[in-house]
Order: structure tokens, then sequence, then C-alpha cells
């Protein structure tokens, strides 16, 4: 079972290969290519300005979630909105996905947001996360659409 846990410069080199993951396996692959060094630099940023939480199994990484603080652009109500959210296939529908997901809304929480805003990547066509949002009492406000210019 994964421990959660803060995220910690340390945790660096071995989040830089999870957003590689992440990337290979989202859409937005035919569009990029990960830059470490923005990698390394946004996650400075967060781990300074933000929430950061990885899920660790036998020493190794499986899952983390990052994010920040933000209002919304027509009030000042303040949110806990995802930057990032990665779980290993292997460890999906296991504990340690609800476990990042928990830990940032009670960070987000603890900085006074009034509620969490996640989104959900399409992985093969399909919105994997959307069920468990619902699930988790989250209810889809917002949808992102990409074009390449």
């Amino acid at each position: 079972m994964a421990i959660i846990r803060a995220g910690t410069e340390e945790d660096l080199d071995q989040l830089v290969e999870l957003s590689r993951r992440f990337l290979n396996a989202s859409p937005y692959s035919a569009f990029t290519t990960v830059s470490e060094a923005r990698v390394r630099n946004m996650l400075l940023g967060v781990l300074e300005f933000g929430g950061l939480f990885v899920a660790v199994e036998d020493e190794r990484i499986v899952g983390a979630i990052a994010g920040q603080i933000l209002t919304q652009w027509y009030d000042s109500t303040p949110v806990a909105a995802e930057l990032g959210w990665w779980v290993e296939p292997e460890l999906r529908g296991r504990p340690s996905a609800i476990g990042l997901l928990r830990a940032f809304e009670r960070w987000g929480a603890e900085k006074g947001a009034a509620g969490v805003v996640m989104s959900d990547l399409l992985v093969a066509g399909e919105a994997p996360a959307g069920e468990l949002f619902e699930r988790l009492g989250y209810e889809v406000v917002e949808r992102s659409h990409f074009k390449k210019l």
C-alpha cells in the first residue's frame, strides 16, 4: 500500500519521470514533449506556493497531485486548482488515487479554498477519472478543448 505524503525537492527526479508517463498517456503527446527544466521549475514553484503530494510505494513515487490556490476570474472565491494528477495505471482504483485527492482537498480546505477544481484527462478516448469524481461528490462544470495551431 502506498504512503501519501507532501512532496519535496528530493522527489523531483522521480516526478519528472512521472510527468513523462503522464504526457505519453495523454492526447497532448501529439502536440508537445516534456521539458525537464520546465517541469522542475514548475514543481519548485508549487513546492513554494502551492500543494504537492506524492504516493510512495517501496521508495518509488507511483502517483502525485500538484495544485495551487486561485481565485475565480469572476469573483474572489478561492479554489484549490489541480495542475496535474497522475497515478500509475496498475494502482488506479486502489486507495492511492483517492488518498492523493483527499490530501489535496484537505490542503485546499486548510488554505481557505471554497472548493476544488479537478480536470479529467482523456485516455484512449475515455475519461476514466470522471466516475470517480462523481462518486466523490464532484460535478462537471466545464470541459476543455485543445486545437494545435
